[in-house]
C-alpha cells in the first residue's frame, strides 16, 4: 500500500517539469531515510532502495504500474 502510494506519486511526477519532479522524489527520500525513521530502519530501508529502483526505472522510459513490484 506504501509503495502503491509511492508509485502514483512518481507517475505523477513524471508528467511535471524536472525541477518539480526533483522536488518529489527529493521529498520522499527525506521522508523515507532510515535517520528519519529510526523506529523501523529495515523498512525505511527498503522503501529507500524501492525508490530509487522506481526513478531508475522511470528516467530509462519505463513506467510504473500500480501492481508492480
Amino acid at each position: 500500500s506504501i509503495l502503491k502510494e509511492i508509485r502514483q506519486l512518481l507517475n505523477k511526477a513524471w508528467k511535471l517539469p524536472e525541477a518539480d519532479r526533483k522536488r518529489v522524489i527529493k521529498r520522499l527520500l527525506l521522508k523515507w531515510h532510515p535517520d528519519k525513521n529510526p523506529n523501523n530502519v529495515k523498512l525505511a530501508t527498503e522503501i529507500t532502495q524501492k525508490i530509487f529502483n522506481y526513478v531508475d526505472h522511470l528516467k530509462k522510459g519505463g513506467s510504473l504500474d500500480a501492481d508492480d513490484d
